[in-house]
């Protein structure tokens, strides 16, 4: 368990391991993941909107939508489409793609 200390130009750990900028720079194509969540987003809150649901993540919604038959097959598959290019975008090729040789 680490505590960090907030300053106005840095994030840093307590024990002083590391120092962290204060906004991160994100992957290339950030501006294409932002979009494939930001309609993750729409969708949940359409689905909940009109069926007058409070599901926390699209998936679960789309899979009580399914059995609850408010939702026909097709149009479930293209939101768990929508729902998989998200979580993708959100997870996908983020890392380390070497590990560092110590």
């Amino acid at each position: 368990m680490s505590a960090t200390i907030n300053s106005t130009n840095s994030t840093q750990s307590a024990f002083g391991r590391s120092q962290l900028k204060d906004e991160a720079d994100g992957p290339d194509d950030l501006e294409h993941r932002l979009e494939a969540v930001k309609q993750q987003i729409k969708w949940l809150h359409q689905l909940n909107t009109q069926f007058g649901t409070n599901f926390t993540n699209l998936s679960r919604v789309l899979s009580h939508c399914k059995r609850a038959g408010l939702i026909e097959t097709m149009e479930y598959n293209r939101l768990a489409q929508i729902n998989q290019r998200a979580n993708e975008a959100k997870h996908h090729d983020l890392g380390c793609t070497t590990l560092d040789e110590d």
